[in-house]
């Protein structure tokens, strides 16, 4: 079973801010959402960072975690009609080309649209895209 927690352990909220929210399947750490905002009147969530864990890539877990966090977004934030995203952030020696189209490919999956990669410098592959409340 999947589980959102917030960095306590508890049960994910997004009321009252927007924490870092957890994701473990039993006790097994299989995912995070860091750097969460609120904007635009609190119309659209944004991500700054989505990690799965490294040995769970190839399984479609991913998508599986994304669209649980929406249904999770929907539930408690009504008034959000899309998630915006960028992904950016990577561990020394990642293949960056191989982690952007990774994450892409992802967003492109669950039904984001406008779905960019973007490369500020060579230490970064900046993967935007919005996804709004009808595809979730």
């Amino acid at each position: 079973m999947i589980r959102y927690l917030g960095y306590n352990g508890v049960p994910y909220s997004l009321a009252g801010g927007t924490p870092d929210c957890y994701v473990k399947a039993g006790s097994e750490p299989i995912a995070t959402f860091e750097t969460l905002s609120l904007r635009d009147n609190g119309n659209v969530l944004h991500i700054d960072h989505f990690a799965l864990d490294s040995s769970r890539t190839k399984n479609g877990l991913g998508e599986i975690i994304l669209r649980g966090f929406a249904r999770l977004v929907a539930e408690q934030l009504p008034e959000v009609d899309q998630i915006t995203f960028e992904l950016y952030r990577s561990l020394p020696g990642t293949d960056l080309e191989k982690l952007a189209q990774a994450r892409s490919d992802l967003l492109e999956r669950v039904g984001a649209h406008d779905v960019a990669k973007i490369r500020p410098n060579n230490h970064c592959i900046c993967v935007r895209g919005t996804w709004t409340r009808v595809s979730w």
